[in-house]
C-alpha cells in the first residue's frame, strides 16, 4: 500500500478522488484477486517478485491519472506520443536493470557489517555528485529525484553524499561547454536547502531515519573522510579535459561519467538517469571494498570478490545493454572499473559515460521525471 501511495501522490492532491478509488481497487485485486493476477502471496524467499507485482499494479492504476498539461504549452519538443511512450518505457526498463544491480550491491555492503572476522567492515564510501550535471532551472525535480536516491541509502551506514560544484583550474583552457554547466547551475547551499525539503517531504511514505537534522549533519556534505572510496558522478566532458591535461584520479576514487551537454539554448535541458549512475557508482564501491577485504585475508581462505563479481556482472551487462548498447561488459571490465592505474579507471569511465534520457523544454520534462521517480519509490 506504501508503494502505491507513493506512486499516487506524484499524481498530486487535485486528484484524491482517484488515490481513493485506486486503494479500494488495489485492495480487491491483492485480497481477492482481478485481472492482475491472484490474490496477494507472500513468498519471504522472493520479496523482489512481490515487489515488482505491487509495482506492475500501481503503475497500471497511475496510468488512468490525467496527464498535467501546461496552458499554452506547445508539444514541439515533447515529440509525438509515441515518442513519449517509448522514453517512457526506457526510463521503467532502465529503472528495472538499476534497481536489480543496486540490490546485489546493497546486499553485499550490508552483508559485511556484521562480520568481525576481516578488517573492512566499515570502508568508508563517498557519493561525490557534481551540480554541473544539474542546470538550475530543473533543480526542484532533480533534487526531489536526488532524495529518492538518498533514501535507499540510508540502511549502508558508511555510504555519504557531498554535493558540490567543483572549481576548474585554469578556466581559459576548458571547454566551452564545462564552463557554460558551471555557470548554469545551482550553487551548493541552494541545492542542499532544497535537497533537504524534498527530503522531509517525503519522509511520512519512506523508512528514513526520523532525525532529519542528524542525516545531513552526519551523512550530506559531512566532508570526505580518511580512506574513503570515493564516486565522483560527473560529467564526460570534466574527465576528458582532465585527461588532456594529465591530471590523474586519486588511489581511491572511481569515477562514473555522464554525457552531454545541460542545457543547448534552444534545444532544452537534459534529463539524465542519476538512479542508473549511483547503481554503478555503488557497484564500484562494492568491488573495491571486496578487494581491500580479500587483501586482508589469509592466502587459504575464500575470496569475496570473484563470488561479488560473478553476482555483479550480468546485472551490469544487462543494465548496459538498455543504456548503451555500443558497451559490452565483461569480467575484464569489472577489473578494469576497479584497476589500480588512473589511466585505465579514468579511459574506462569515459569510454562506458551514460548517455542522457532525453532533452527537451524543462517543462516538459515533468513527466518524466514523474516516471524516474516513481520507479524509485515504487523500488
Amino acid at each position: 500500500v506504501d508503494n502505491l501511495v507513493n506512486v499516487l501522490r506524484i499524481a498530486g492532491p487535485e486528484y484524491k478522488h482517484i488515490m481513493d478509488n485506486a486503494l479500494s481497487e488495489f485492495a480487491d485485486a491483492f485480497f481477492c484477486g482481478s485481472a492482475y493476477g491472484s490474490g496477494l502471496e507472500i513468498d519471504a524467499d522472493d520479496t523482489d517478485s512481490l515487489k515488482d507485482r505491487v509495482f506492475e499494479c500501481a503503475r497500471e492504476i497511475q496510468k488512468r491519472v490525467p496527464e498535467r498539461k501546461p496552458e499554452n504549452e506547445t508539444n514541439d519538443m515533447g515529440g509525438s506520443s509515441n515518442q513519449r511512450r517509448e522514453i517512457e518505457k526506457n526510463i521503467r526498463n532502465a529503472g528495472t536493470g538499476s534497481r536489480q544491480v543496486f540490490t546485489r550491491a546493497k546486499a553485499y555492503l550490508e552483508g559485511i557489517k556484521d562480520d568481525t572476522t576481516v578488517k573492512g567492515k566499515d570502508i568508508p564510501i563517498d557519493i561525490v555528485i557534481d551540480l554541473a550535471l544539474i542546470p538550475r532551472e530543473d533543480l526542484e525535480e532533480n533534487m526531489e529525484t536526488w532524495a529518492f536516491l538518498v533514501m535507499s541509502c540510508c540502511g549502508m551506514e558508511n555510504v555519504n553524499f557531498i554535493f558540490e560544484l567543483p572549481e576548474i583550474q585554469g578556466a581559459d583552457t576548458a571547454p566551452e561547454a564545462l564552463i557554460e554547466d558551471i555557470a548554469n547551475a545551482a550553487a551548493a547551499a541552494e541545492a542542499l536547502s532544497v535537497l533537504k525539503e524534498k527530503i522531509k517531504a517525503a519522509a511520512e511514505l519512506s523508512r528514513i531515519p526520523d532525525d532529519m537534522d542528524k542525516l545531513f549533519k552526519e551523512r550530506i556534505n559531512a566532508g570526505r573522510r580518511e580512506g574513503a572510496i570515493e564516486i565522483p558522478i560527473t560529467s564526460k566532458a570534466r574527465l576528458e579535459w582532465a585527461g588532456e591535461r594529465d591530471v590523474e584520479l586519486e588511489p581511491d576514487q572511481y569515477p562514473v561519467a555522464m554525457d552531454g551537454r545541460t542545457v543547448v539554448q534552444g534545444k532544452g535541458v537534459l534529463l539524465r538517469d542519476f538512479g542508473a549512475a549511483l547503481t554503478i557508482g555503488l557497484a564500484k564501491a562494492s568491488m573495491v571494498t571486496a578487494k581491500k577485504r580479500d587483501d586482508e585475508k589469509g592466502e587459504g581462505d575464500e575470496k569475496e570478490l570473484p563470488r561479488l563479481k560473478k553476482r555483479l556482472l550480468g546485472k551490469l551487462r544487462k543494465l548496459y545493454g538498455l543504456l548503451r548498447k555500443d558497451v559490452t561488459i565483461t569480467e575484464r571490465t569489472l577489473d578494469n572499473m576497479i584497476h589500480a592505474s588512473s589511466t585505465v579507471r579514468l579511459n574506462l569511465a569515459i569510454s562506458m559515460a551514460l548517455p542522457p534520457v532525453t532533452r527537451m523544454y524543462f517543462k516538459e520534462l515533468r513527466i518524466f521525471h514523474d516516471n524516474i521517480q516513481l520507479a524509485l519509490c515504487a523500488a
